[in-house]
């Protein structure tokens, strides 16, 4: 790869200096009895020299600059400069976002909610979190939308809504750096592995954009990300397993009864997702001219299916940018496989089309869904579709080398 790249610069360097050699100098060395090696070396090198070195210059440096090409070609057994700059630390938010929603499942339904600390002492963040639950009734997908939609940093926003809101995620924020953050590591020679930067001070707005900037990111190191990424799928399982098995412990030993199926039905999204998905529906019912983004086919009420992009059973997303007008027996041959990139980049336009319906109905939502899941950065008031696009294909990428998920390519399969 790295060949390919930088075979151009060096030509381009040493070929003027072969024309400008006067090539009646490397005759006469083989008349007067030197060997054609003697002669290359000792008349024709000195001659094209400094092209030579200003070749390996520009060869070098875009060697040593190139990220893309090393890293999809590199072995997994070493780094070259570029790659480990770039990967020297990961940076992530702190997602008090995602803690909120995981606490928020853990902590509603019947009965009482697991311990989470051995103990008599409350969870950090228990009291602000039952206060926002309170005023919401429970319910997270109102949070949700309000929160997304940006109503939460409306002049119109409920002072209440808005002041628990803020409570909480400052709790959980400060819960997380003391906690795992802090602790994880602390007896490890190898020293701490995550780190945070400093909190914004100051007002801050309250949306996906505006938490992620003010509670600073999480920073670990490359080899420990890479390391998570490849083992998301069975690490996550691992993770909420040992969750609700402590959880049950604490309980137990606090003489509540709990059990771990109990507690993994409230971490463990249900299996349902028709709920979340009606808002784009009624979106796509009140669309002239809709299309199937798969096939192409004009869709009506009774042919119209929402199709999750990423699959739901790989990654539970129903984020709007994720949910897409389709056939009925598109949406069902497709089932839980990933589109192909062939495929994702045929139906680009209707893609595109679809995307454009979403966000002209529901813009704070769209784009606050696609910044804080896809981009982690703001979405360009024009030309947002190509970024957003980029992003879905190395999700789509990611996804199918984590999961081992099979592809779906709709073009082959038949329309």
């Amino acid at each position: 790869g790295h060949m390919v790249l930088c075979t151009p610069f060096v030509v381009l360097s040493v070929l003027p200096k072969l024309k400008q050699m006067d090539h009646s100098l490397y005759e006469a060395a083989l008349d007067l009895g030197a060997s054609p090696m003697k002669a290359l070396f000792k008349v024709v090198l000195p001659e094209i020299i400094p092209g030579i070195i200003s070749g390996f210059m520009l060869a070098v440096t875009l060697s040593l600059d190139d990220y893309i090409i090393t890293s999809y070609c590199k072995p997994s057994t070493f780094s070259t400069i570029s790659t480990y700059v770039y990967n020297a630390t990961m940076k992530g938010n702190v997602h008090t976002a995602y803690t909120l929603s995981y606490f928020w499942a853990l902590t509603t339904g019947p009965g009482p909610a697991p311990r989470q600390i051995q103990g008599t002492r409350p969870l950090g963040f228990g009291a602000s979190l039952s206060r926002l639950q309170a005023l919401y009734d429970g319910d997270i997908l109102h949070f949700r939308r309000d929160f997304y939609e940006g109503r939460l940093a409306s002049p119109d926003a409920e002072p209440a809504k808005l002041k628990a809101f803020l409570e909480t995620v400052s709790d959980i924020a400060s819960a997380l750096k003391k906690g795992p953050v802090h602790f994880t590591g602390s007896a490890s020679p190898e020293g701490k592995p995550f780190h945070t930067s400093p909190m914004e001070r100051g007002s801050w707005t309250p949306t996906p954009s505006g938490l992620a900037g003010h509670f600073g990111e999480l920073r670990l190191p490359a080899h420990l990300w890479n390391e998570l990424n490849r083992s998301a799928p069975w690490f996550v399982n691992t993770v909420m397993f040992e969750w609700a098995r402590l959880s049950v412990r604490f309980s137990q030993l606090a003489g509540e009864p709990s059990s771990t199926a109990a507690v993994l039905a409230r971490l463990l999204p249900p299996d349902e997702p028709e709920r979340d998905t009606m808002l784009a529906k009624a979106v796509f019912e009140g669309t002239e001219n809709l299309r199937c983004v798969w096939t192409d086919r004009p869709l009506t009420r009774s042919t119209l299916a929402v199709d999750h992009m990423i699959p739901w059973a790989r990654t539970h997303c129903n984020d709007l940018w994720n949910l897409l007008p389709a056939d009925r027996g598109a949406n069902g041959k497709k089932s839980d496989r990933l589109p192909t990139l062939r495929l994702l980049d045929e139906a680009r336009p209707r893609l595109f089309r679809a995307w454009r319906t979403l966000e002209d109905a529901r813009s704070a939502l769209f784009r606050a869904q696609a910044e804080n899941t896809l981009l982690h950065t703001s979405l360009p008031k024009v030309g947002w579709e190509k970024p957003l696009f980029d992003a879905v294909l190395r999700t789509a990428d990611d996804t199918a080398r984590q999961f081992g998920a099979p592809r779906w390519d709709g073009l082959s399969a038949g329309r």
